[in-house]
């Protein structure tokens, strides 16, 4: 009788066994996406960077332009992806959008083979889109797969997908490049990788249907989300689009504020790298002789972004695997929250003294590869505790919409110092006060979550 109860549930083993495949399947999903953003993104730099003569934004200002304007594009295609949501079944959505993802990487490449004016512009505008959107999708699909207490436990190995991919995109990017592979066909290489990456979206979702199957008898989680969106269509009349289910609730305000904050400060400490390393590109061109003066500048940008995304990602990948998970279980997601905001304090502190290109770039390594890894898995976490509706149409506006919205007040002051003739050293100086409002966007998050997890939804929405 006692050895009968110290068997192992067969049921039981095949559920564990399958959620740690699942969990393995989605870090290499993760790995897949970073991966091939990473190839797209030096491609992207050098491509702007190296502005057409005659255009009146050059350089880091039209790269800064570029940013603010996927604010725009995003106005529009969020909501349609909100109608989207509510009309086809979740996993056919993700089938849809990777295939425009990858017509839209093919048509780029052709227009860059070609040489075509403008497109490294329209380039940098739409990766902005597809970064966030793809990333936002599928964080919406893991928190729809997993419950609160299995995402505590697996969303920090998860997101080392993120980092390990970044890594190795940053550092493939520049072997490819030196190897003599060309940006149209690196943009190609990352248009196959996507489609790999759909494929798993597949096998996961075949494993949760499977495990929940076998252990409820209930569907999986996207067949779910398709069921509630279609009782809430038919109830409402029409469905509520993220940007309402965002305004109504406080809670995913204060996760907004945090998210444009976080933006502001993060895209105006892009455009004080990309001024600097334009003159220092141009420094090395006066020293370089007889050369192509576009040709030159390309390489050294993308020789520069290459090297940098790869330090950005040896740190992230440092942080998410001996940092993430003992922060989260230490001190909770209030610990995860505010470790970003302190290290930008101190970082733009320094900048604002010292302007030189190598304190910059040390500045956003360490500022980015901390957003990468200690804040990606913290907003992941935050939308634990929201409903499916939120977690499929809330967050997509979150992560999108706000993000870039962010990125369109960061062109704003850039403008702004522009115009005035200030020094950039201002807007390190504003990045400062930001990073202090910030902070207490991320108390009242911290604040939000706790509430939330412990069922204090009625007194959340009370106050």
């Amino acid at each position: 009788m006692v050895e009968h109860e110290h068997r192992v549930n067969p049921s039981a083993f095949r559920q564990r066994r399958r959620d740690l495949l699942a969990c393995a399947l989605l870090a290499t999903n993760l790995f897949l996406i970073l991966f091939s953003y990473y190839l797209l993104k030096t491609v992207r730099e050098s491509w702007i960077l190296v502005a057409p003569e005659g255009v009146f934004f050059t350089g880091p200002k039209l790269k800064s332009l570029a940013t603010a304007l996927q604010a725009l594009l995003l106005l529009a295609l969020v909501p349609f992806y909100a109608r989207l949501s509510q009309r086809i079944e979740p996993r056919k959505l993700l089938l849809r959008f990777t295939g425009y993802f990858v017509l839209c990487m093919l048509g780029f490449a052709l227009a860059l083979g070609l040489s075509l004016p403008y497109f490294g512009f329209a380039f940098y505008v739409w990766l902005g889109t597809f970064n966030v959107a793809i990333i936002a999708q599928f964080w919406s699909f893991a928190t729809s797969v997993f419950s609160r207490d299995e995402a505590m436990k697996l969303f920090p190995t998860i997101g080392f997908g993120a980092t390990a991919g970044g890594f190795v995109g940053a550092k493939a990017a520049g072997l490819l490049f030196s190897f003599g592979l060309s940006l149209p066909a690196i943009i190609v290489l990352a248009a196959a990788i996507l489609i790999l990456h759909c494929g798993i979206y597949l096998w996961v979702g075949r494993l949760r249907r499977s495990a929940r199957g076998e252990t409820t008898g209930k569907e999986d989680a996207l067949s779910g989300h398709a069921r509630a969106g279609s009782r809430l269509e038919g109830e409402e009349g029409r469905a509520i689009d993220g940007i309402r289910l965002v305004l109504r609730d406080a809670y995913l305000r204060w996760i907004v504020a945090l998210i444009v904050l976080l933006s502001v400060v993060n895209t105006t400490g892009e455009y004080l790298l990309s001024e600097a390393v334009v003159l220092e590109a141009k420094r090395a061109l006066a020293l370089a002789g007889e050369v192509d003066p576009r040709a030159f500048t390309a390489a050294f940008i993308h020789d520069f972004y290459s090297d940098f995304y790869l330090a950005v990602n040896i740190a992230a990948i440092v942080l998410q695997v001996f940092v993430v998970g003992r922060l989260i279980r230490m001190g909770g997601i209030r610990a995860a929250l505010f470790i970003l905001p302190i290290l930008s304090f101190f970082a733009y502190g320094l900048v604002a003294s010292s302007a030189s290109l190598l304190l910059i770039k040390w500045v956003k390594i360490i500022e980015n590869g901390s957003d990468y890894s200690v804040m990606n898995t913290a907003r992941a976490l935050l939308f634990l505790p929201t409903s499916e509706e939120e977690k499929w149409r809330a967050r997509q506006v979150v992560d999108t919409i706000f993000v870039r919205f962010g990125d369109m007040l960061s062109f704003v002051l850039v403008a702004l110092v522009g115009l005035l003739n200030l020094p950039l050293s201002v807007l390190a100086l504003l990045n400062l006060a930001l990073v202090l409002v910030w902070a207490f966007a991320a108390l009242q998050v911290n604040r939000g979550f706790e509430l939330r997890s412990a069922g204090g939804l009625a007194q959340l929405a009370s106050r």
